[in-house]
């Protein structure tokens, strides 16, 4: 899993929590403020810029340390359409932390060997 800024990347504030069930899509995006809903996807505002760019289709958005996961399906400009692998609750600025697909993609390539997460081998 990897870090990529501590606890500093968040969901915004929702009007309410958003119940997922395996298999529930959420739309994540930088936008502000962001819509409540796309085509009626939810829409969560994160307060990561790189969101758009840093994720790809496969990679996992963890909340709140498994509060619940996600795997990225589809993006689209600053929108990361994900649909949920574990149900759980989306609460408003719950911790949100990446695990890539790819170990070539970790924030910090020096600390790529002998950290978990950044094997693209990894089993949770």
């Amino acid at each position: 899993m990897a870090d990529t800024e501590g606890s500093e990347i968040h969901t915004g504030e929702l009007q309410e929590a958003i119940k997922v069930e395996v298999g529930t899509q959420v739309y994540f995006t930088i936008r502000s403020p962001a819509p409540l809903e796309i085509n009626g996807v939810p829409v969560v505002g994160v307060n990561y810029d790189s969101l758009g760019e840093d994720l790809e289709v496969g990679d996992h958005i963890i909340v709140d340390g498994g509060m619940c996961e996600l795997v990225v399906t589809a993006k689209a400009g600053p929108d990361v359409l994900a649909g949920s692998i574990e149900q759980g609750l989306l609460l408003s600025k719950a911790n949100l932390t990446f695990r890539w697909v790819e170990a070539a993609r970790c924030v910090d390539p020096a600390h790529v060997e002998g950290q978990r997460g950044c094997a693209s081998t990894e089993q949770q």
